[in-house]
């Protein structure tokens, strides 16, 4: 089993582009007036945001560059940074179905249907509704395998 070092790890540029992230996405709300309706929509998309940073995160260090050794003190700290970042994007791209659903909590059985496939009749928001669905359901089966 993997342990883990006592020693804190470097994630300053890792928590720099989250913010970078996050702000840039707030301001183009922001700029061009394009709010959402559905207040849950906003942590959703955050959400998101988020663990696509962090995969995008744990693909890069996975490259075992030199100068990201560097900058977090070798290659065995680089690897506990990947499997730590690696976590916290599943845990929270979880998140985004969930928030994307919570407009319906009180009605169960209809917050539950959306965080299935649905049939698409057509519309584009449903393919990817179901794309999304089948994308989360091969994340977990992957997770389960590592």
């Amino acid at each position: 089993m993997l342990t883990t070092s006592k020693t804190p790890q470097k994630y300053s540029l890792v928590l720099c582009s989250l913010v970078a992230t996050l702000v840039i996405w707030l301001g183009s709300k922001w700029y061009y007036q394009d709010w959402f309706e559905n207040p849950f929509k906003y942590p959703a998309k955050a959400s998101s945001l988020t663990a696509t940073v962090l995969m995008c995160w744990s693909i890069i260090l996975s490259t075992r560059a030199s100068f990201i050794e560097n900058h977090f003190g070798g290659l065995d700290k680089v690897y506990q940074v990947h499997k730590h970042l690696g976590k916290w994007a599943v845990g929270i791209i979880v998140l985004h179905p969930l928030f994307l659903s919570a407009d319906r909590i009180l009605d169960l059985p209809e917050f539950i249907r959306g965080l299935w496939f649905v049939p698409t009749g057509g519309s584009r928001y449903l393919v990817g509704h179901n794309l999304g669905v089948a994308t989360l359901l091969l994340m977990g089966i992957l997770l389960f395998l590592t």
